[in-house]
């Protein structure tokens, strides 16, 4: 999962800017929207 990488490498990266926090909360959102409405 490209969002789960994601947060991998942001919760790593003890140096991650607010930016790549922002990106990757709203790629789980963004997933989280497909997921409820693909059932």
């Amino acid at each position: 999962m490209l969002a789960g990488l994601i947060l991998e490498r942001v919760s790593l990266n003890a140096e991650a800017t607010v930016d790549q926090r922002r990106i990757a909360s709203r790629a789980l959102w963004f997933m989280g929207e497909n997921r409820e409405r693909s059932f």
